[in-house]
């Protein structure tokens, strides 16, 4: 969850410019897109009678929502270099599957070599963010 957060403000510095139509859009279409993702593992969770893990994680899934958001709109950037903004964003996006496959493995069903897959893309996921930040910083 800290390590979200830090990407999120990360990708905000400086805060971005007003929004736009593609912006707006984009946001849409994440956030519709994990609200569906969160009510079927928060059901499953409810189902099971892990009732005390519904918070923990309604709070991870929206800050990692957030944090693929920022990431993504850094490709509408102009103060962003459009290669190291594809890093960040693909590389937020592993990151995001990489938590909603472990959750789902966890909380939903089983997913044959789920947690293979799960480790697979949360190191893609690092490796690119971080090539990205040090293209953009560096």
């Amino acid at each position: 969850l800290l390590g979200h957060l830090a990407y999120l403000i990360g990708f905000n510095m400086p805060p971005p410019q007003l929004a736009s139509i593609w912006t707006i859009g984009l946001a849409i279409v994440i956030g519709l897109g994990s609200v569906r993702v969160l009510r079927r593992i928060v059901s499953s969770l409810r189902e099971k009678g892990q009732n005390q893990l519904v918070v923990p994680v309604i709070i991870y899934g929206v800050v990692i929502t957030l944090m693929l958001l920022a990431a993504m709109l850094t490709l509408f950037r102009p103060d962003w270099d459009a290669t190291a903004a594809l890093l960040v964003g693909f590389g937020a996006a592993f990151f995001y599957f990489s938590d909603i496959t472990l959750a789902w493995h966890r909380f939903v069903n089983p997913i044959k070599n789920g947690r293979m897959l799960n480790i697979g893309m949360y190191h893609i996921a690092q490796i690119m963010i971080v090539l990205g930040v040090a293209m953009q910083f560096g």
